[in-house]
């Protein structure tokens, strides 16, 4: 039961820190987490591509 004593107001003071977050501030790190999975997205078609086309290079022979 301390534990859950000790723990409740320091939930309760986190909560309070994330509340004060300027609109600027929430508004970055949702554009940053949209940029993020956009540049991931371009680097997984971007790894699909290149695996295509060593596996036809390959297939043709050009590439060991």
């Amino acid at each position: 039961m301390k534990k859950v004593l000790i723990a409740f107001p320091l939930f309760g003071a986190a909560a309070s820190a994330f509340a004060e977050l300027p609109t600027g501030v929430s508004t970055a790190i949702t554009t940053g987490g949209v940029d993020g999975g956009t540049l991931m997205g371009l680097l997984a078609a971007a790894g699909a591509a290149l695996y295509i086309v060593w596996k036809i290079l390959r297939k043709a022979g050009i590439m060991l």
